[in-house]
């Protein structure tokens, strides 16, 4: 009966220490999976930043580039009316109207330039998506 016991005791002091090293394996496994999302999650919001970045350098590009277009825009506009101005005051006195001279003033009636925002264009995919 003794031996018996002698046996029962090493038998359960033999699965402890393999209970002690399973949960120590665990508890070591979950850390280092813990420790591996962080680090995942931080390279993410460090690739977002520096997209985020680039997309905001695009768009500061791009509205430059539409200040100047208005600019130029505003500067064409100006002329035209300026013409059609000039073009107007012709047909105060119809029978001195130099045809030629009516015709290619005549031409800012006909033609506008018209400006389009490259920078809104560039960010629709962006806008829509949340």
């Amino acid at each position: 009966m003794i031996n018996f016991l002698r046996k029962l005791r090493r038998i359960n002091l033999q699965s402890s220490k393999y209970l002690k090293y399973a949960l120590g394996e665990i508890f070591l496994v979950v850390i280092g999976i813990l420790i591996a999302l962080s680090i995942n999650n931080w390279n993410e919001t460090r690739k977002n930043h520096k997209q985020e970045t680039i997309l905001l350098e695009n768009l500061i590009k791009q509205l430059k580039t539409d200040v100047t277009d208005l600019n130029n825009n505003i500067n064409s506009t100006e002329t035209s009316l300026l013409r059609i101005d000039s073009t107007l005051s012709m047909l105060i006195e119809p029978d001195k109207i130099n045809k030629l001279e009516f015709i290619s003033r005549s031409r800012d009636f006909a033609f506008d330039s018209y400006f389009f925002s490259t920078a809104v264009f560039s960010m629709r995919p962006f806008l829509l998506v949340k």
